[in-house]
């Protein structure tokens, strides 16, 4: 059986709406941040360490699919507003930049 292990650090919560997926589902990852505070970065690597591309659904939703195996989740809070700072996504077979404030 898969497992997906998510962390956090700041002030904020992440969580998945399965962590114990079969091979092939789709997990769907929610980051809330607490008033006052910013999603700042969020790392999803698989069971050898190897990046896992997330794509964003809604406003503080990613989802990613066809689980293979175990998974980690480290997701970045910070308490400072209008922060900027680089976050990767796939989105529609391209990667690009999104300023996050």
């Amino acid at each position: 059986m898969n497992e997906i292990f998510v962390t956090w650090t700041g002030d904020g919560t992440a969580f998945v709406d399965n962590y114990y997926p079969n091979e092939g589902d789709t997990i769907t990852l929610t980051c809330i941040p607490d008033p006052h505070c910013t999603l700042i970065d969020i790392l999803a690597t698989d069971g050898g360490g190897y990046p896992i591309a997330l794509y964003v659904t809604e406003i503080q939703q990613f989802t990613y699919h066809n689980v293979l195996g175990n998974v980690t989740i480290d997701v970045t809070f910070s308490d400072t507003p209008f922060i900027y700072k680089n976050l990767w996504l796939l989105a529609r077979n391209k990667w690009w930049q999104k300023k996050i404030y």
